[in-house]
């Protein structure tokens, strides 16, 4: 097939809708911002926001989220005066709770579960491994933070290695997000976005990205995940380990393997050698139920999910 043959292909599956998501999310202007330090947030406010099947039109949920002046979603809990501990949670969607009610993520239900942890949500679409590492360089998190001693929680979810690594699964969006290189020794030193730290390589992701023959083929660069790629996600999430654990002494961070998470052992037995605690949920339950997803378009977890691996959470940590 020639390049006239390839463009009408793609054309024609642009029309048809395949190859190009099942879901379409509606953002309103002025809903992304930038920090100071680069990462990617909500203004604060209030944000009415639809996400729609391509197939139909029709919404898969319409929700408003709100945001304090850190870029955090806000996170109803019951006042207590035992509150005197945090439960920092970062994390991308899945942390954030994309779809779900406010009174419905994961921090919130951490929240409604125990009596003497207040829950901070840091999770936002998109974001991984290297955006938790640059908020904890920032060194903000003790002043947006009024208790001195908690838990942190990093979820951990397969596509945070693609976060890592960079992948043209996801260079559509990801190519401006905050990007760390890896030195000689072993550490972490922020250079930039992916895009300003790889332009070519980035170029290239992008256009296979936005090739919709491609993405319905399954067909994406890296084409498939190796040890060295593996490697470094741990190496990133002992980093952020050790990042947290020297702003919050007498404080822990856990790695949590969210359900459906196929490299759960690879990564854990990465994380046991850098001496970081993790909790495996990667069977809790069958990602594909549709009662632990938002719809058949969107893999997102439901308020059952939430609830489900919150359970586990305050279980297995013993939160009180």
């Amino acid at each position: 097939m020639g390049a006239a043959g390839l463009l009408v292909v793609e054309v024609g599956l642009r029309v048809v809708g395949i190859g190009g998501g099942a879901r379409i999310p509606e953002f309103p202007k002025g809903y992304f911002a930038r920090d100071a330090n680069g990462i990617i947030e909500a203004s604060p406010g209030d944000h009415f926001v639809v996400s729609r099947r391509r197939s139909t039109g029709e919404p898969i949920y319409r929700l408003t989220y709100s945001f304090d002046r850190f870029g955090r979603r806000i996170t109803p809990v019951e006042p207590g005066a035992e509150r005197r501990r945090f439960a920092i949670v970062l994390g991308g969607s899945f942390a954030f709770g994309e779809g779900a009610a406010a009174n419905q993520t994961l921090p919130a239900r951490i929240g409604a579960l125990t009596k003497t942890y207040v829950p901070y949500n840091y999770g936002f679409h998109g974001s991984g491994p290297f955006d938790a590492l640059a908020r904890l360089d920032a060194g903000n998190l003790p002043e947006e933070v009024p208790e001195t001693e908690g838990v942190g929680l990093y979820l951990y979810m397969d596509d945070h290695i693609n976060r890592v690594n960079d992948s043209s699964k996801i260079a559509g969006w990801h190519r401006r997000e905050v990007y760390y290189r890896q030195t000689a020794d072993g550490g972490f030193m922020r250079d930039g976005s992916f895009q300003s730290a790889h332009p070519w390589r980035t170029a290239f992701y992008t256009v296979l990205y936005h090739s919709n023959l491609l993405r319905a083929l399954g067909i994406a660069v890296p084409v498939r995940t190796t040890s060295a790629h593996l490697d470094r996600t741990a190496d990133v999430l002992a980093a952020i380990r050790d990042r947290f654990v020297a702003e919050f002494a007498g404080s822990e961070l856990v790695v949590v393997v969210y359900p459906g998470s196929g490299y759960a052992a690879d990564i854990r037995e990465r994380l046991t050698k850098h001496g970081v605690r993790s909790l495996d949920y990667s069977d809790l339950y069958d990602r594909l139920d549709p009662r632990y997803r938002l719809a058949p378009e969107d893999s997102h977890p439901s308020a059952a999910a939430h609830e489900l691996v919150a359970r586990a959470i305050v279980r297995d940590l013993g939160l009180e």
